[in-house]
């Protein structure tokens, strides 16, 4: 299992204005683009973590996303704010 750092206090700054948003903050602010940014389909959360992780990508900026419809074919998605970390996981995955 890759262990996935916390946010660093550059990003939570960058985004939030403070080194200490409340976890519900920062769970709103993920919710609010995770629809509308691009995402990447994955067949393993596991594999884009180690990707994610060995290039110091903030688990700020993408989140896991699974398909909320009842089709009985899950598809699983890394969803990111930037669209240069999209690009970036697409060429290296």
């Amino acid at each position: 299992m890759v262990k996935i750092k916390r946010y660093t206090t550059e990003s939570l700054l960058e985004i939030f204005g403070t080194s200490r948003p409340s976890s519900s903050t920062i769970g709103r602010w993920k919710l609010s683009w995770r629809d509308t940014k691009g995402k990447v389909a994955v067949e393993s959360f596991a594999a884009a973590n180690k990707i994610l992780v060995a290039n110091d990508i903030d688990p700020l900026f993408y989140q896991h996303y699974i398909t909320a419809d009842n089709t009985p074919i899950t598809q699983l998605f890394i969803a990111f704010f930037y669209e240069e970390h999209e690009v970036f996981f697409k060429l290296h995955s």
